[in-house]
């Protein structure tokens, strides 16, 4: 059986598709649905979500996924809890369980039993310094936090060797803390994880890697749900 990834992604995000379609199992396909960000204020990201997720949820369920994918933005960073709101939409519209990038990222960042994170974003201060605060209301103390100051667009034409550099020079030749996250999902990080996996010796996530690592556990969920019914006797 084929499985089918449904994506639900900012229109502006051009590193996420091609990370994800790079990284699926031989058995899973990708399939793409953009929501409309006019541009990466705040605003405009609360007006993506209201205006232009349903719609393109709406039109991801014609393919019939197994599972969506929902890239929020800069969702998790706004007073509304949006991922938490618009996931049970999202997922009765389209008929798939869904999987936020927020979610994703806890889950990858709690499986390396650390609770200290060094972070590195393609963001500026204002920003970095909500997300810290949602970092440390789930819990994680953020011991560095290191950003390059770009928007949202301009974070996708850093190339891959330039965001190592500016790790390697910023964080130095040791992380701080018991786990390296290199936030956003519209950076080149997914190709410069060899390198850094290589430089530092602790846990490496990205927030793709982290999405492609949910996608693997709930398609072995979906895989064990198919052969536990086939395995049933017919009646």
């Amino acid at each position: 059986m084929a499985w089918r990834i449904g994506l639900l992604m900012p229109s502006a995000n051009t590193v996420m598709e091609g990370d994800l379609f790079r990284g699926l199992p031989h058995d899973a396909s990708l399939h793409v649905a953009r929501m409309y960000l006019r541009d990466t204020t705040a605003r405009s990201e609360e007006h993506m979500l209201d205006r232009f997720a349903l719609p393109a949820a709406m039109a991801l369920k014609t393919v019939a996924p197994d599972l969506v994918v929902f890239d929020g933005s800069g969702a998790p960073l706004v007073g509304r809890n949006y991922e938490g709101e618009l996931s049970d939409q999202i997922s009765g519209l389209t008929g798939a369980p869904v999987l936020g990038v927020r979610a994703a990222t806890l889950d990858a960042l709690r499986m390396t039993h650390s609770e200290r994170l060094a972070v590195v974003t393609p963001y500026g201060d204002s920003v970095n310094c909500r997300l810290k605060a949602w970092f440390e209301r789930e819990g994680f103390d953020v011991v560095a936090m290191h950003g390059m100051g770009l928007s949202y667009t301009e974070s996708a034409t850093v190339s891959s060797h330039a965001v190592y550099a500016f790790i390697q020079s910023s964080v130095g030749p040791r992380v701080r803390g018991g786990a390296l996250f290199i936030a956003g999902t519209n950076v080149q990080a997914m190709r410069a994880l060899s390198l850094l996996e290589m430089t530092y010796d602790v846990p490496v996530i990205t927030s793709n890697l982290a999405v492609l690592g949910g996608i693997r556990r709930r398609l072995t969920e979906l895989r064990e749900r198919e052969m536990t019914l086939a395995l049933q006797p017919s009646s």
